[in-house]
């Protein structure tokens, strides 16, 4: 590139668009310098493999100069749209994600599944990752309160009740069974379950039916009762956040070839599901840079929550925040740090991920073919132990079983520890090794890789037992947390405690990953199900704390005994009178 033009380059901010040959844009940035900026991409001799390809064939650029680096920003995002420059990532957008549809309107709103731009005239909720959910969602709430599905067109010709009212799915608005004040009350009942804000709806409710009794309209009554044992029921099944709060997280793997990047949406408090994007990845490019310019052409195209949160590093991120926060009026935090109330559900993402990650993989190669390569081992088979326990109690191993078809949950194992001091993990895992190993057919001969969560002591205690059972083929390797304790930063260790991370490729760390997390899940949950049983140990009459009064008030809330049961701890302490340490004798006494 000319040097004069270089030089005279303003150092104000602005976008740079780079041409080929043929005057086609073939790279659009964006700049707070654009002298700086794109000056480097001709300065530096060490570029990406992407970057020297898009150098080698710019022919000329131009630029625009912006008052700042945040219109920049926005001006950067629309030229990608109109011009989707080859060396740019382009993101879809996805106005095909469905929505639920309330036209506000209406004296008697229906609800309806939407695709496509929202009207403006009523309330949307959404977007929903699957189409199912949508369908599923509005028949519960057609079957619960009696609200509307049909068209406006359809409702104005009707002159008597159609089939929906006759099988109780409807109140018949259309002819006038319901007033206007009776159908607005089912009408909020519905938005407050689509918002997800089911404490307020089931407050509602229960007043609802209190009031109905004691009116002695005992079938109404009974209706609203109905309603809340089903509401409940449903409810249970959705992944329900500590607090009422819209976040997203954003997940991001890189393999070999591709870069993933999953959006985990919690809408209210209730998780709305996954959406998963997938771009091709050369070995040079830059991770960070791609990751922040899809984050910048995602977030200027759809409307932000409260909580934005990535574990990954984005590129300007206060710029991108003040951007979107002005171009929907509203205060979006942008967050690198994962909060330990969120802690669990980010680990489930992440092994989503993981196992996306791997599957793609799978479909271009056998995973444990090429492992194999790496480690320079025939090994036909795959252990992989973990220990969990509850501070210090409910000690349980696992070992989850890997072979060229992939996990076999048919060879899954869990061990109750009862040979080894209590909090002795080392003590734990050589007994959980010692144990599967023996049941394997031919174990002493069998070309058998296992994997350990730990590194050099985890290590040290497997080489014991495989020395002591005289395994012959058993290579062991172990996998430990790096800096920050992020995945990236993970390390693996052979059986002489070499950090052979840099001696593996992409896919092999992977698929590590994904045998080390799994077996941690597996592992966990195990525990879990182990400790809660031991705890679990009466029935709901002579519950210290819980008289006949208490008991009317708990039943009543929950709809019926049925509810009660499969009430959580948070559930039960929502009830007025009853603080945390209550609702857990409760709970721990009523599962028996």
């Amino acid at each position: 590139m000319n040097k004069k033009f270089l030089n005279n380059l303003p150092t104000s901010s602005g976008v740079y668009k780079m041409l080929d040959k043929e005057k086609n844009i073939i790279y659009i940035g964006k700049a707070n310098n654009l002298k700086k900026r794109v000056s480097s991409y001709f300065s530096k001799s060490s570029h990406s493999l992407k970057n020297k390809r898009l150098i080698s064939v710019i022919d000329d650029i131009d630029y625009q100069i912006t008052s700042n680096e945040q219109d920049a920003l926005l001006l950067e995002n629309n030229l990608i749209k109109e011009y989707k420059p080859k060396y740019n990532i382009l993101l879809r957008d996805d106005k095909s994600y469905p929505f639920i549809f309330s036209n506000s309107d209406h004296d008697f709103p229906s609800f309806k599944f939407y695709r496509g731009k929202l009207p403006k005239n009523g309330h949307a909720f959404g977007p929903y990752t699957h189409v199912y959910n949508v369908r599923k969602i509005l028949s519960i709430i057609q079957k619960t309160f009696l609200v509307r599905l049909c068209e406006d067109s359809y409702f104005k010709s009707r002159t008597k009740p159609c089939l929906q009212y006759q099988i109780k799915r409807c109140s018949a608005p259309c002819v006038g069974y319901i007033d206007k004040k009776d159908y607005k009350a089912s009408v909020d009942s519905s938005v407050l379950l689509l918002k997800g804000e089911t404490k307020t709806l089931f407050n509602k409710l229960e007043k609802d039916m209190i009031r109905a009794s004691n009116s002695k309209n005992y079938e109404l009554a009974a209706k609203h009762r109905d309603n809340i044992g089903v509401l409940r029921d449903i409810t249970n099944h959705y992944s329900v956040f500590p607090e009422d709060r819209s976040i997203d997280f954003i997940v991001f793997i890189r393999t070999e070839s591709k870069i993933l990047v999953d959006i985990c949406m919690i809408r209210n408090g209730v998780n709305m599901g996954t959406k998963n994007y997938t771009f091709k990845f050369l070995e040079d490019d830059n991770s960070d840079e791609m990751l922040t310019s899809f984050f910048k052409q995602y977030y200027l195209m759809h409307i932000p929550p409260n909580v934005i949160i990535s574990k990954e590093r984005i590129l300007d991120k206060n710029n991108i925040e003040a951007v979107i926060n002005k171009k929907f009026n509203q205060s979006s935090k942008i967050l690198n740090r994962i909060d330990k109330k969120y802690k669990d559900f980010f680990n489930i993402c992440y092994q989503n991920i993981q196992n996306r990650a791997l599957k793609i993989s799978s479909e271009s190669a056998n995973p444990l073919k090429n492992l194999n390569k790496q480690l320079k081992l025939k090994t036909e088979l795959i252990l992989c132990f973990d220990v969990s326990h509850v501070s210090g109690s409910s000690t349980v191993g696992s070992a989850v079983y890997y072979d060229d078809q992939g996990f076999d949950k048919s060879y899954y194992r869990r061990y109750n520890i009862s040979n080894t001091k209590k909090s002795d993990d080392y003590g734990a895992l050589k007994e959980i090794i010692r144990r599967r190993l023996i049941k394997i057919e031919n174990y002493i001969e069998k070309d058998i890789l296992i994997i350990v969560d730990g590194g050099k002591g985890q290590i040290t205690q497997a080489k014991k037992v495989t020395s002591s059972l005289n395994c012959k083929n058993t290579f062991i390797i172990g996998i430990h947390k790096g800096y920050n304790r992020l995945s990236r930063n993970d390390k693996v260790l052979d059986s002489s405690n070499k950090n052979i991370t840099h001696d593996i490729n992409e896919k092999s760390i992977t698929l590590i990953q994904s045998i080390r997390d799994e077996a941690h899940r597996f592992a966990i949950m195990n525990s879990r199900k182990r400790h809660n049983k031991l705890l679990f140990n009466s029935k709901l009459d002579g519950i210290p704390g819980v008289g006949e009064a208490r008991k009317k008030i708990i039943i009543n809330h929950f709809g019926g005994i049925q509810g009660v049961l499969k009430a959580s701890i948070k559930e039960l302490e929502s009830i007025t009178g009853i603080n945390n340490k209550l609702a857990e004798t409760i709970y721990y006494n009523i599962h028996k």
